[in-house]
């Protein structure tokens, strides 16, 4: 017996049963993969890397894979530790499979090539609340031939609104680095030195960057305000744009001894560029510094001299800071909450150098300070404002600290 319905005349058999079964399930596929295949396959894959991870917790909200377009994209990932936590809220990573494979001499300038790997990360941060002493101590190893850099020779990244945080609530103050837009690009250059086999280079370019001494949450020790807050604490820097640059050399062959490789950040400050710093902002940095890098107070052992056949490793780290334009620099000072301030207007051009060392010889280790300003005007904020004012201040050879 078949039953109709009399509005549609439509018969209602077995054939309509599967029919509307088979409707309800394409319907009920196609939710699962527009909203919930993603956050399936963040979850799982979650279980499957804290299974072998041993340090550590990983987690992947989402994660969609296309593979014609070589794109992956996730959400809510984060990555928390003992020492510190990486977090993004949300990205993308793209591989272009399709470009093809051309080998190239190790000397070559790779910096030009096609980029084949871009990654995409938006509200990027990392948290850094303990000292990551497993981290100083890695020295990253390559394989012997480098053929990585035939197949990505050039890597570009960018971060929407990210921050870097250093502190945790044993600290007064927690330095935090704000930037909202940046664009990162890895290569590598052939080195300056016929010993080593070529240069690894980082150049960023950061929007709105800000470097920020705040009050750390639920800190009880004793206060120690600031001269002055602007906006979420005390901004210590502040660039419209910056252009970091790091450089490194690759470990080379010693042949005898010669010029050490080169390790090195080169930040170039563009408009708008402004620093704050005084007697309190150095107490902090105090207090970040013996807690990040406590002293063992053991006696420092001179650094072996490299033996022939052995691989060379860096004598300094290089830091070199310079102004693209016009810069401001606010010395501040209080005391019974009263502040006055050293207020400074360099040009453009300006730089300073800092050398820290990484070997120890037979008279300690000296840290050195170099720098100029150009067209220097100093005035404070006492009766008589005005201070100095230089076409040139030069420091030349500076030593900051020396251990024997």
């Amino acid at each position: 017996m078949e039953h109709y319905c009399h509005s549609k005349n439509i018969p209602i058999d077995s054939n309509l049963a599967w029919l509307l079964c088979a409707l309800c399930m394409a319907m009920s596929w196609v939710i699962y993969i527009t909203y919930y295949n993603s956050r399936v396959i963040g979850y799982i894959l979650t279980r499957f890397l804290n299974h072998f991870i041993k340090q550590g917790y990983v987690k992947i909200g989402s994660l969609s894979i296309s593979v014609l377009s070589g794109k992956i994209m996730f959400r809510d990932v984060a990555y928390i530790t003992e020492d510190c936590t990486w977090r993004a809220q949300d990205g993308w990573i793209i591989f272009r499979w399709w470009y093809p494979y051309v080998h190239k001499e190790i000397s070559e300038d790779l910096s030009h090539s096609d980029t084949r790997l871009s990654m995409l990360l938006n509200g990027f941060e990392l948290h850094v609340y303990n000292r990551l002493s497993a981290l100083f101590s890695i020295r990253t190893s390559f394989v012997p031939k480098y053929e990585w850099r035939d197949l990505i020779p050039v890597i570009k990244a960018e971060i929407s609104t990210g921050r870097l945080v250093f502190g945790n609530r044993l600290l007064p103050t927690t330095l935090s680095v704000n930037f909202e837009e940046a664009h990162i690009i890895y290569t590598t250059k052939p080195a300056s030195s016929r010993l080593d086999q070529f240069t690894h280079i980082t150049k960023c370019k950061a929007e709105n960057f800000k470097v920020i001494l705040a009050p750390s949450p639920k800190y009880t020790g004793l206060s120690d305000e600031p001269p002055r807050y602007m906006g979420e604490g005390f901004v210590v820097s502040r660039f419209v744009t910056a252009e970091p640059e790091m450089v490194e050399l690759a470990d080379g062959d010693v042949v005898q001894r010669s010029t050490a490789p080169l390790w090195g950040l080169d930040i170039k400050c563009g408009k708008g560029t402004d620093f704050s710093y005084g007697p309190w902002a150095d107490r902090q940095r105090e207090h970040l510094y013996k807690f990040f890098f406590p002293q063992d107070f053991q006696t420092l052992e001179v650094t072996k001299q490299n033996k022939v056949g052995e691989k060379r490793y860096c004598e300094s780290f290089d830091i070199r800071l310079s102004t693209l334009s016009e810069a401001t620099i606010d010395i501040l000072f209080s005391k019974e909450k009263e502040t006055n301030a050293v207020h400074m207007n360099v040009g453009q051009g300006s730089y300073l150098e800092v050398t820290i060392p990484m070997r120890i010889t037979d008279d300690g280790y000296i840290s050195r300070i170099n720098g100029q300003l150009l067209h220097l005007e100093a005035s404070t904020s006492l009766q008589y404002r005005s201070l100095v004012e230089s076409e040139t201040l030069e420091v030349l050879n500076f030593h900051l600290m020396q251990v024997e």
